[in-house]
């Protein structure tokens, strides 16, 4: 292997690091806006379950 091989087999690794490290850190974001999104439904679900029991409660007395 010359040094000219070896530099190019550097190159492509370093190449292919940043492209995986730049796969993972968009994976990380969407998981992060998922998270976030699901976070805002189970809110918008408990706020409706207690209007909903609220409302039952009323109804019961």
């Amino acid at each position: 292997m010359t040094l000219a091989d070896g530099l190019d087999l550097l190159l492509r690794f370093l190449a292919t690091a940043a492209a995986l490290g730049v796969g993972y850190g968009a994976i990380r974001a969407d998981l992060k806006n998922l998270h976030s999104q699901v976070e805002q439904v189970k809110e918008t679900a408990d706020t409706a379950h207690r209007r909903i029991d609220s409302l039952l409660m009323r109804r019961v007395k």
